[in-house]
């Protein structure tokens, strides 16, 4: 039988922690445990205060971690405690439809060979109670298990997401950690060879090296998560600006880094890195990043801190290197003057960021749509997403 043990991150945010256990305990899958991490909240979550109903064990660090270490602590103890088959880290601000698990249970029951498993999700702007997703963003739902080789994903992956030809079109979403279920197997082998799965310093990307550990990872095109958005990102009690970047050109990770065109400024470089050396991996070729994907990235890096002079030095390293992407993309002619070229892109981020605060302050959301759909809040969000969208086409799918 599929069993799941879900570890759930919280920080300060009592309330929509509450909201994400509710949305665990309306699952119509009953075969589950929940174990709540408290990353030094203060004050500390009161264990009288989480909604009953469910097997639920709560542990608390006295002062706030890095994010990675409080979901690694989390995942350490399942591993440890629990017997469940499958394995779930969601944040507090996540929530699953009614059915996700029932869902991702049917799945691993049929299919299992398949040790790693995405399924897609939509956003909720919980300050502002709205469903950021537009009909064209639902249209490409489709309700298909997608089959991906596990090593080339990974590889794809820790170049920087979706470059070239592996992950086009959309599938970078299989990476998304509130959104991807694992065989409990599957970490403890990972575990033994990286050491970790949350790998600092940005935690997400380690899941990658599960890929490395099993054949096929699998993609469900159905929207079975409702993954939250804040104007306070408190999660893991950064601040604004301060990012350890790593910028190290010695040592020994230089035999790890011949990244062409996408070597940029990003929390997440050395954490990929990382995977790839922990798992054997001294040469990934050819990985010019996507630029679309990369723009995005850095403007929302930017949108997030205040201009500083990190921020400037992030733009004049991150505006040369996404030239020479849109160059290899045929987006840009090879002969284009690539200083002008740089100095557009990093006047096109700087714009994009100041617009984006400018939203935020007017409390309006710089992805908001002017159709959103409002809702009481994300529980209720994730309830009608299973109703009227994910089970409609899960229905046409199978019956097709």
């Amino acid at each position: 039988m599929v069993t799941f043990a879900i570890v759930l991150v919280t920080y300060n945010r009592p309330q929509l922690l509450r909201y994400a256990l509710e949305s665990l305990r309306a699952q119509s899958y009953r075969e589950f445990t929940v174990h709540v991490v408290d990353n030094g909240s203060d004050p500390p979550v009161d264990p009288d205060s989480l909604p009953g109903g469910m097997d639920l064990t709560l542990t608390r660090f006295a002062t706030n971690q890095h994010p990675s270490d409080a979901g690694e602590a989390g995942i350490r103890h399942v591993l440890t405690h629990h017997r469940d088959s499958h394995f779930l880290l969601l944040a507090d601000d996540d929530a699953l439809s009614p059915n996700a698990l029932a869902v991702a249970a049917a799945l691993f029951e049929h299919h299992p060979e398949l040790e790693s498993l995405g399924v897609g999700f939509t956003y909720f702007d919980h300050d502002q109670r709205v469903w950021l997703s537009s009909d064209a963003e639902l249209a490409r739902f489709s309700g298909e298990l997608m089959r991906f080789d596990a090593r080339r994903m990974a590889l794809g992956l820790c170049s920087y997401w979706g470059i070239g030809p592996i992950i086009e079109g959309g599938t970078p979403r299989l990476a998304h950690p509130s959104a991807s279920f694992f065989s409990c197997d599957l970490l403890r082998r990972t575990q033994a060879v990286q050491g970790e799965i949350c790998i600092r310093p940005l935690g997400d990307v380690g899941y990658v090296g599960c890929c490395f550990h099993t054949d096929t990872v699998g993609y469900l095109d159905l929207p079975l998560a409702v993954l939250g958005k804040t104007a306070a990102r408190e999660m893991n009690g950064a601040q604004p600006g301060g990012r350890a970047y790593w910028k190290r050109r010695d040592g020994p990770w230089l035999e790890y880094t011949p990244l062409k065109g996408s070597s940029f400024v990003n929390i997440g470089a050395e954490s990929h890195l990382k995977v790839l050396h922990r798992n054997g991996i001294h040469r990934v070729w050819d990985c010019s990043l996507r630029p679309d994907f990369f723009l995005r990235h850095m403007q929302q890096v930017l949108e997030d801190d205040p201009e500083t002079d990190e921020t400037r030095a992030d733009i004049a390293e991150a505006a040369p290197l996404l030239v020479e992407s849109l160059i290899r993309a045929g987006r840009l002619a090879p002969t284009c003057d690539r200083q002008e070229a740089a100095a557009s892109v990093a006047a096109c981020l700087r714009a994009s960021a100041v617009r984006a605060r400018r939203a935020r302050a007017a409390g309006r959301h710089p992805e908001q749509t002017p159709a959103g759909r409002r809702f009481t809040d994300i529980v209720e969000c994730a309830a009608w997403q299973d109703r009227e969208l994910a089970m409609p086409i899960l229905s046409r799918s199978a019956n097709a």
